[in-house]
């Protein structure tokens, strides 16, 4: 099975105060000629701030909020799954599918 990456990327609203989207959404949105002077460009790089790296980019938010923001994104997606889990019949499986199942 090939290896799934989500590009580490946030795009805010106007304020930065919330996130518009995340990941792949986030790093190849379409912008129109006309939006594109208004469009903010998407925080990346963020974390760098992780590391013991010696030349760190400027953000346009602290590098804490953008970290907490991209967790919480992937949580959001994480709890999706957990409900489609759950909601999962399993009664009609055998105890071969249980031995062969890795819940994250």
């Amino acid at each position: 099975m090939a290896e799934l990456k989500t590009n580490t990327v946030l795009q805010y609203d106007d304020d930065f105060k919330e996130v518009k989207s995340w990941g792949y959404p986030a790093l190849y949105n379409k912008q129109s000629k006309k939006n594109k002077n208004k469009e903010k460009r998407p925080v990346e790089l963020f974390k760098l701030y992780l590391g013991n790296c010696l030349k760190k980019p400027k953000l346009p938010v602290p590098y804490k909020q953008a970290i907490t923001d991209y967790l919480r994104e992937l949580g959001k997606v994480n709890n999706n799954k957990k409900k489609i889990f759950l909601n999962f019949d399993f009664q009609h499986y055998n105890n071969f599918f249980f031995l062969n199942f890795l819940f994250i």
